[in-house]
């Protein structure tokens, strides 16, 4: 029997399918071969029908120099090893470096060739914005706690929350605007995975 992975799964909530007929994505198979043990894979699917993004921990030297090299820039002054990892987004490859624990964690996401795509960075769900609170207030009507929250950076220059929920024994990722409005509602699934063991 091949090894058996920690998925994260994201996915709206009443919906299933891992993509064109039931498969998951090539980037995610190939890419288990090399992943840190003990680390989870991570799959999310934002219409639930196919993967738009997946993430395997790798060791550094998967990680192209360029990627290495924007920590410093876009998550300075943060302590501990570095935690690297590889992803597949929109069906393009991109890799993130992780820096940090805690409320002082911050990764940054780019391209092999060392183009940025994101930066996020863990914030204490007890300081979030007014309007990001009378957001989640409104659609969960307070019978929920914000276990997680993290405040995510395009280069577009777009901002958002990502948080994750804990309400009636479920877990759910909100990803809302800086002005409340709510663009993504997920529900976050623990699953097992088995893959060939190459």
């Amino acid at each position: 029997m091949g090894p058996r992975l920690a998925v994260l799964a994201l996915v709206f909530a009443g919906c299933t399918g891992t993509g064109p007929a039931g498969r998951l994505t090539g980037h995610l198979v190939r890419n288990t071969a090399r992943a840190v043990p003990g680390r989870p894979v991570a799959l999310r699917s934002i219409d639930g029908t196919q993967f738009a993004e997946t993430e395997v921990a790798v060791e550094m030297d998967v990680v192209p120099g360029p990627v290495r090299a924007l920590r410093a820039g876009a998550c300075p002054n943060r302590e501990g090893a570095p935690r690297f990892s590889q992803l597949e987004i929109d069906g393009e490859d991109a890799f993130k470096v992780t820096t940090g624990q805690g409320l002082r964690t911050c990764a940054v996401v780019g391209r092999p060739n060392g183009e940025r795509v994101r930066v996020e960075e863990a914030v204490d769900p007890t300081t979030l914005p007014g309007p990001i609170v009378q957001a989640v207030d409104g659609l969960l009507h307070g019978d929920y706690q914000i276990t997680e929250a993290w405040r995510v950076r395009t280069d577009g220059g777009d901002e958002t929350m990502e948080l994750l929920v804990r309400r009636l024994g479920r877990d759910i990722v909100l990803v809302v605007a800086t002005s409340g409005a709510i663009r993504l509602r997920l529900r976050r699934l623990p699953a097992t995975i088995d893959l060939p063991d190459r």
